[in-house]
């Protein structure tokens, strides 16, 4: 993980990268994912066939801004997949959840979420801005009586 950073300075640079890479002061914080996120960072292109690709700075540093978002409000950590087209892919299941979010290179993630008959769409999000309610309530199953 350390070559990681070499390359990608700027993770070292993240909050929530620091409180995994300086494992001391985590207390309590959940950091797998993002180790998830660096460990699968860490593929080369060719990883998955000659035409997969690596994961771009900007497609790492976007996937830990929104774990990080995820995280504070509240919501599980997902399952954390690197798609062969070098974008980060999110998903939960589980409890009447069905849930996935692509994040992309630019710094846009798109997002589908279903719970109890609650849907929830988008996609060009900026992982920059608000998480929206309508995912954040289908995430964490918020209003549920069969949470």
């Amino acid at each position: 993980m350390a070559d990681l950073i070499r390359m990608f300075p700027g993770l070292a640079k993240m909050p929530y990268v620091k409180k995994f890479l300086d494992r001391n002061i985590i207390e309590g914080v959940d950091v797998s994912g993002v180790e998830k996120v660096l460990l699968l960072a860490e593929k080369e292109h060719g990883w998955q066939g000659k035409d997969s690709r690596a994961a771009e700075e900007n497609a790492i540093l976007a996937a830990l801004e929104l774990l990080d978002k995820f995280t504070h409000e509240g919501v599980p950590i997902p399952q954390i997949t690197l798609h062969s087209d070098g974008s980060f892919g999110f998903s939960w299941t589980g409890g009447g959840l069905v849930a996935d979010v692509s994040i992309f290179g630019d710094g846009t993630y798109s997002y589908n979420a279903l719970r109890g008959g609650r849907k929830a769409r988008g996609s060009n999000r900026k992982t920059g801005d608000e998480l929206r309610p309508d995912l954040l309530r289908i995430l964490k199953g918020d209003g549920d009586s069969t949470k």
